[in-house]
């Protein structure tokens, strides 16, 4: 993650040292019982078998603040759905799997079937969370970030599932190299 400043009302949270993360981790485990926080991962079918996600699913093995796991996935076929169910499986996390290409949710999408992707793959998870009621901080993760460690979003989780931090956005920023530089 990146360093940055930005004016206003925003705060920049940043990361000068390691240190202190094994005391956001437990807070947040701590925190997490009275406010639970759902992950949405938006994933492309053709994301299930990159190193990046295996990654990411041995990281949030370790994420014992995390309540749920919701995997809202477009672009995947039926043999992809079974080796992304496997995959989930794995995590102790109450894991569900939302198939935004499947004949019930195209019809209940209605017209928005037609804007497949990463938005609406969050819109839909969220949606599904929210409905639930019972998540108190929602979060999502995308799936091709290698760099992704378990500890580093519980920092991100942390000023959201804080009551006395009172935030209700946090956003995570990872640099991003080839032949520029760029991130989100």
């Amino acid at each position: 993650m990146s360093d940055f400043a930005q004016a206003g009302l925003i705060a920049t949270l940043q990361r000068l040292n390691d240190a202190h993360l094994p005391k956001v981790v437990e807070d947040a485990e701590r925190l997490s019982r009275d406010r639970p926080i759902a992950l949405v991962l938006p994933c492309h079918g053709r994301g299930v078998e990159t190193p990046a996600l295996g990654h990411i699913i041995q990281e949030l093995s370790k994420a014992r603040f995390l309540a749920e796991i919701v995997v809202s996935m477009n672009g995947i076929d039926a043999a992809g759905v079974v080796r992304a169910r496997e995959m989930f499986a794995r995590l102790p996390q109450r894991v569900r799997i939302l198939l935004n290409d499947g004949a019930e949710m195209r019809e209940a999408l209605g017209e928005f079937a037609a804007v497949q992707g990463k938005g609406l793959n969050v819109w839909t998870a969220v949606g599904l969370i929210a409905a639930d009621g019972g998540a108190g901080v929602i979060v999502t993760q995308d799936c091709d970030v290698s760099s992704f460690r378990s500890d580093t979003l519980a920092r991100l989780c942390f000023p959201c599932v804080h009551p006395a931090l009172n935030y209700a956005l946090a956003k995570m920023y990872y640099s991003r190299v080839t032949d520029r530089l760029y991130g989100r």
